[in-house]
């Protein structure tokens, strides 16, 4: 049996942040920040800083959620961020 080593909220992989939106996990919002990061960046490229940096600091759920129900109808990082 191989060793598993116990991981606590306390290790340093976890970050609690308490901006994310009340219902909303952080695991939801990292995970769609990070679906819509992926999709994007097969279609236009790796974002440059200033978007990535823009979606970093969207911590909701419920914030990123509508920027990923608009990836496949945007056509650059500044429209999909609302900055055209």
């Amino acid at each position: 049996m191989r060793n598993r080593k116990t991981i606590s909220a306390k290790s340093p992989i976890f970050r609690f942040d308490s901006a994310v939106a009340p219902g909303a996990t952080l695991g939801e919002a990292l995970g769609i920040r990070n679906t819509v990061v992926r999709i994007r960046t097969k279609r236009f490229g790796a974002p440059p800083p200033e978007a990535l940096a823009a979606l970093e600091a969207i911590d909701s759920a419920a914030a990123l959620q509508p920027l990923a129900d608009r990836l496949l109808e945007v056509e650059s990082w500044q429209e999909l961020l609302g900055r055209e």
